[in-house]
C-alpha cells in the first residue's frame, strides 16, 4: 500500500491519497483504526467524523464550519441561505483511497420524543438530546436527568 500523499499539489485536479479512509469516529471507527495499527501494522489511514466538521461522504469531502456538523439538512440550507456558503462550508478536499471503511453507526441521529410522553407538556425546563447539545443551557444549581443508555448517555 502506498503512503499518504498529495497528488498534483494545488492544481484544480489535486487530491490527497489515503491507503485507508475510515468514515466514523465512534466505537467502530476507533476500533478499526486500532486493529489496523496493532494487527496489520498499518498506520496510513485517516478517520473522518461528521461531528468533527466533515460533511458529505463522497470522493469530494465538504469541510464544515466547526459546530455545524450536527445540523439537519434543512437547517444547513437555511444557514447557507442566510449567511452565504462561507457561513457553513470551510473548504473542499478531494480524496482517493485504496480502501474505504464505513463505520457510521446507527446512533448518530436522535429519535424524536415519543408522542404522549407523560409530563412533557408541563415540564418547565430544557429538554434536548445529547447529540444536539445546547451550549446556551446553564446547568448550575439544576438537577439533570439522562434518559437512555448507549453512546449519548455515556
Amino acid at each position: 500500500m502506498n503512503n499518504i500523499h498529495v497528488q498534483n499539489g494545488y492544481g484544480k485536479d489535486a487530491y490527497t491519497y489515503y491507503p485507508v479512509l475510515i468514515i466514523g469516529a465512534g466505537e467502530s471507527g476507533i476500533a478499526m483504526g486500532w486493529r489496523l495499527k496493532e494487527k496489520v501494522g498499518c498506520s496510513q489511514f485517516r478517520i473522518f467524523d461528521r461531528q468533527s466538521g466533515v460533511g458529505v461522504w463522497e470522493v469530494t469531502l465538504t469541510h464544515l464550519v466547526p459546530g455545524t456538523g450536527d445540523l439537519s439538512a434543512a437547517d444547513r440550507k437555511v444557514r447557507v441561505n442566510k449567511g452565504g456558503t462561507s457561513s457553513f462550508y470551510v473548504g473542499i478536499e478531494k480524496l482517493r483511497a485504496k480502501v474505504v471503511v464505513s463505520c457510521v453507526g446507527i446512533l448518530v441521529e436522535p429519535n424524536d420524543w415519543p408522542v404522549g410522553t407523560p409530563g412533557q407538556d408541563i415540564f418547565q425546563s430544557d429538554i434536548f438530546h445529547s447529540a444536539r447539545w445546547r451550549q446556551d443551557v446553564d446547568f448550575k444549581d439544576k438537577d439533570v436527568v439522562v434518559v437512555g443508555t448507549g453512546c449519548s448517555a455515556a
